[in-house]
């Protein structure tokens, strides 16, 4: 028998086991975080990345192998929504196919004709970051000028995805702005490319 004055450990009170499961369960969750989300958990979102078939035109733009290029039977080239030319597989993949102007003009935008789509965006990806992809076509115009989307009045433009390759933020000037629109089909072959620029 105990003596007087001596008092048992009866274990922890209720209120006391309610406090250590809490600190357990905000432990377990503390470790848990810090080895990343679980299967099948979303995890946080990263920048777009260029699609394949954009990255390879955009690759091609800097040099690559033409053959990369996913073309469709018939890629169809237009600056600021003025269809300029209808390029096949062959064709598209002539550095010299790109070298156009809207027809009846002798410069784009302060830019004398020919313009070359290929050298624009490749002097544009030169620096880190490079050219970057929206998948929404210029908000508020483009540098200094006004832009027409040339997906608005497309009737096939609900079969295929557009991109977007811009300049990054900091090299969107009135002069160095532009916006190359890849549209890509179903099947994942580059079929339009749209180019425009801004100008003074």
């Amino acid at each position: 028998m105990a003596g007087a004055g001596v008092q048992l450990f009866a274990g922890p009170t209720r209120h006391t086991r309610v406090r250590l499961l809490a600190l357990g369960s905000f432990l377990l969750a503390l470790l848990l975080s810090a080895c990343g989300p679980a299967p099948g958990e979303p995890t946080a979102p990263t920048p777009d990345a260029v699609p394949p078939p954009a990255r390879a035109f955009l690759d091609f733009a800097s040099g690559a192998d033409p053959a990369a290029v996913p073309w469709a039977a018939r890629v169809v080239y237009s600056v600021e929504g003025q269809v300029a030319r209808t390029l096949s597989p062959t064709t598209a993949s002539s550095r010299r196919s790109w070298r156009v102007c809207p027809r009846g003009t002798a410069t784009l935008e302060g830019r004398s004709c020919p313009v070359d789509v290929l050298r624009l965006l490749a002097v544009a990806d030169r620096g880190s970051p490079g050219v970057v992809l929206e998948r929404h076509p210029p908000r508020g115009g483009l540098g200094c000028t006004r832009y027409v989307d040339p997906t608005a009045t497309d009737p096939a433009g609900e079969d295929r995805t557009t991109f977007w390759l811009r300049p990054p933020e900091d090299r969107r000037s009135c002069f160095e702005d532009l916006a190359v629109a890849v549209s890509v089909s179903a099947a994942g072959r580059v079929v339009a490319v749209d180019l425009a620029v801004s100008g003074p």
